[in-house]
């Protein structure tokens, strides 16, 4: 029996693999992969969405499936009985050949929409787990006086600061200057984190919204309303790390924070 049984079951193991040997598909074609009749694989599917491991989209009047990161497999195996620490031994083991198959199938562009907090916490960890190899570029827009005590304690941008911080990751933040990005600046920053503040361009009408840039995925949070919205493109990526790397040099380049110090000065 695979780590991967032990951890979700005989059912649910085996379609999980078949979701990432298909990369995207659906019921019907789950089913034929995977041998499992579809009245199962609807309830199977079901419980595997709900633990974070599959998600839904839809494209015009059609829905698929597809796999969320083979990562997420041992987070839900941390919250798992001590009878299960071998499943999670052999799964971390395992994680470097089921990730390079979850990469080789979701090579096209996906777009995934999430609401709720818990479902934006898993999100918290797949980009923590995206910037293993470089850093995390955040740009934190709608940061209003308005929403003071939201800003500083929202409960999403709270857990993306614990986890940051367990796993030593690195991250750049561009934020629009005002009285509560400043005392966010002064409480957050690090030598693993680094802030700018930018002219403030949002009005009390705007909504805070969070856009997290790691090496393939763009994540964008509406912190207000608790829903997000995951890009995954290299390319788009790729430009958005430009585009933030730009506005980063300029702000250093402009001595921004100075010239606002002398303003109010």
């Amino acid at each position: 029996m695979s780590s991967l049984e032990v951890l979700l079951g005989n059912k649910e193991s085996k379609i999980y693999l078949t979701c990432l040997e298909l990369g995207k598909a659906s019921i019907i074609n789950i089913s034929r992969k995977s041998g499992i009749p579809r009245s199962t694989c609807y309830l199977v599917i079901d419980d595997l969405t709900k633990k974070g491991l599959l998600s839904e989209i839809r494209e015009g009047d059609k829905k698929f499936i597809i796999p969320e990161s083979p990562e997420i497999t041992l987070d839900f195996a941390k919250k798992e009985e001590t009878t299960k620490r071998k499943a999670r031994v052999g799964l971390e083991k395992a994680i470097p050949e089921l990730t390079n198959l979850y990469n080789s199938k979701l090579n096209k562009t996906t777009v995934k929409y999430y609401e709720g907090e818990e479902n934006l916490f898993k999100i918290i960890i797949q980009i923590i787990n995206d910037s293993d190899n470089g850093e995390i570029q955040i740009i934190r827009q709608g940061f209003s006086d308005k929403n003071d005590d939201q800003d500083m304690n929202s409960n999403v941008v709270k857990e993306f600061l614990k986890y940051r911080d367990m796993k030593q990751s690195k991250s750049r933040e561009i934020v629009e200057n005002t009285a509560s990005a400043k005392e966010y600046k002064e409480k957050t920053e690090s030598e693993n984190t680094q802030i700018l503040l930018s002219p403030q361009i949002s009005n009390l009408e705007s909504e805070h919204i969070d856009k997290y840039i790691t090496n393939n995925k763009v994540y964008i949070f509406n912190v207000e309303k608790v829903y997000a919205i995951v890009i995954e493109d290299r390319f788009i990526a790729q430009n958005e790390r430009i585009s933030f790397e730009v506005l980063w040099s300029a702000l250093m380049a402009g001595g921004y924070m100075a010239k606002k110090e002398n303003m109010n000065n």
